[in-house]
């Protein structure tokens, strides 16, 4: 391994070749193996066996297959668990005679095959439980780095490879999709359960408090070195140490850089390197548009029937007995038959000229009453579109218009549908 000292690692090698290993036996036994491998899939067993070792022999490698690397892992359950705790019970010892209140574990991969993306998730939730059991949530935060599939394919001799790089990218996508699932349990209302060696885990917590995503693809698409990513991921874990602070509450999820953007930020997640966050502009609005679209498809089912608009047309005064009423307003026929009342009939016999005089005069009253109320009541709306009044008399347009637009327009139960059809029917 490199430059590691054999105590700084453990190694998931599977040397199963010596005994003539046969996974069924141990698969039919192990509730941590059968709850989620299937070792009877035959493409499972191809891409298991080493064929220069015949049927009867694994290879001892993952080979990019995540579901062997898991394999592998939980073949070194026991070691690993072990290791881990010694580990943090080192941290927790510095942390004492330090007086540190707050530490972080720093949990890598890739997002690709054949570099520990297959067992990150579980690391990190077996992590997860360390951690609770030694009374360290709040006090102790993992953080995720993953390197996205273009940092490997920075190298030329993979970059090169159209198959390899086919595969790079089809297992980034498989481990980041798990990912992101795992990211929002809290959302989807799901868990993470799964047996290590003789203990259970079942828990919604996320598996890293922030995960940091590395790429080393520009905006405009120019791929650095892949050395530049590394040095990328290594100088940011150098900036944790010096401002920890800082990034203690980025973890909580209270960095004031977050404040003003309670809707639309995504505090799980950070890009770093050399690339920026695009946002996918078209594919957002497009999501956003269909998304309304069916949220008013319901407007759509909703259809008035005859009592509801019976009933829309008393709220707004929308009936024979009200319009006549505003159109007869100090205008009224009736008036006539008060002219005449008020005449003796022998002055009626002896001079029909006054009677006359006083209908006619009452007559272009009651006209001239009569254009002003059609005027007041078919006064159209004015531009900005709110009602408009008239001598203290509501117009009909503005009356129906300001129930609508005050009462169901923006009402869910109802909608713009809903006002179109009330009105038409």
């Amino acid at each position: 391994m490199g430059d590691l000292d054999d105590d700084e690692f453990i190694s998931i090698f599977g040397d199963y070749t010596s005994f003539g290993f046969v996974p069924e036996d141990i698969y039919n036994k192990r509730e941590d193996l059968n709850s989620w491998l299937n070792m009877k899939s035959t493409a499972f067993r191809d891409l298991f066996y080493d064929n220069s070792h015949g049927a009867q022999y694994p290879s001892p490698l993952a080979s990019g297959i995540r579901q062997i690397a898991r394999f592998l892992m939980f073949e070194k359950i026991g070691l690993i668990i072990d290791k881990l705790n010694i580990e943090i019970e080192e941290l927790l010892n510095y942390k004492t005679q330090n007086c540190i209140n707050s530490f972080f574990i720093n949990v890598f991969s890739s997002a690709s095959g054949k570099t520990g993306s297959g067992i990150f998730l579980d690391i990190c939730y077996i992590l997860r439980d360390i951690i609770k059991h030694k009374s360290l949530n709040g006090k102790c935060y993992i953080n995720g780095f993953i390197l996205l599939p273009d940092v490997l394919l920075s190298k030329p001799f993979i970059h090169s490879n159209n198959l390899l790089t086919q595969a790079l990218y089809r297992n980034g996508y498989a481990f980041l999709k798990e990912l992101d699932y795992c990211m929002r349990f809290d959302e989807n209302g799901d868990c993470w359960e799964q047996i290590y060696g003789k203990e259970k885990i079942k828990t919604t917590d996320l598996p890293v408090d922030v995960c940091y995503l590395v790429s080393s693809r520009t905006m405009s698409g120019k791929i650095f070195d892949y050395k530049d990513s590394i040095n990328t991921v290594s100088s940011f874990c150098f900036q944790m140490i010096a401002n920890p602070d800082f990034y203690l509450h980025a973890c909580k999820h209270e960095n004031h850089l977050y404040d003003s953007h309670n809707d639309g930020a995504n505090r799980r997640f950070v890009a770093i390197g050399s690339c920026s966050n695009c946002i996918p502009t078209k594919e957002v609005n497009t999501y956003l548009a269909t998304t309304i679209i069916g949220y008013f498809k319901k407007a759509f089912d909703i259809i008035p029937s005859q009592e509801d608009v019976k009933s829309f047309s008393k709220e707004i005064d929308l009936t024979y007995d009200s319009i006549r009423k505003k159109l007869f307003k100090g205008a009224s026929p009736e008036q006539f038959a008060e002219i005449v009342k008020g005449y003796e009939i022998k002055y009626i016999k002896s001079d029909m000229s006054l009677v006359i005089q006083s209908l006619t005069d009452c007559y272009e009253k009651i006209g001239e009453h009569q254009e002003i109320n059609v005027s007041n009541i078919t006064q159209p709306l004015n531009k900005s579109y709110y009602p408009s009044k008239i001598d203290g008399e509501e117009s009909i347009i503005s009356g129906i218009f300001n129930t609508l637009f005050l009462k169901y327009l923006y009402n869910s139960q109802y909608g713009p549908v809903y006002c179109h059809n009330v009105t038409v029917k």
